[in-house]
């Protein structure tokens, strides 16, 4: 399972999880989309690197997720497949594949406004690592 949704009285709250850091990052960004959108209907048509910089693992998390909402909002991408190819504590750098979206193809579920700094921590356990992720909405 790469994430679930969390019930939440006011935002929309996702559990993410992923056997290393780069398995996390890449499943955060496939939940940011999967909740935004049908990605059954997107194409890996082009690749974007998307970048993000934080003070730590947290930081750069969000800062990232942040960075591919506005590629959503400001530039009308959509994106199904993550790569992440470079990453540490303070610096992210991933291949995400999609297209610009086509309202006559892609279906809208959610707006998401902003993925919130809000109560994020990376948990280490036994089968890997996992964050929850509050969103504005």
């Amino acid at each position: 399972m790469k994430y679930e949704e969390i019930e939440h009285t006011a935002d929309l709250r996702l559990k993410v999880y992923g056997r290393d850091e780069r398995e996390l990052f890449a499943n955060a960004a496939f939940a940011l989309f999967d909740t935004m959108a049908d990605l059954s209907k997107v194409e890996a048509r082009e690749t974007d690197v998307v970048e993000g910089r934080g003070a730590d693992l947290e930081e750069t998390l969000v800062a990232f997720l942040g960075e591919l909402l506005y590629r959503f909002e400001g530039d009308r991408r959509i994106y199904r497949d993550f790569e992440i190819a470079e990453l540490q504590d303070d610096r992210v750098k991933a291949a995400c594949r999609g297209e610009s979206i086509d309202p006559e193809r892609h279906d809208i579920k959610a707006e998401i406004k902003a993925v919130t700094y809000h109560d994020v921590e990376i948990a280490r356990g036994p089968d890997g690592l996992s964050v929850v992720l509050t969103c504005d909405v």
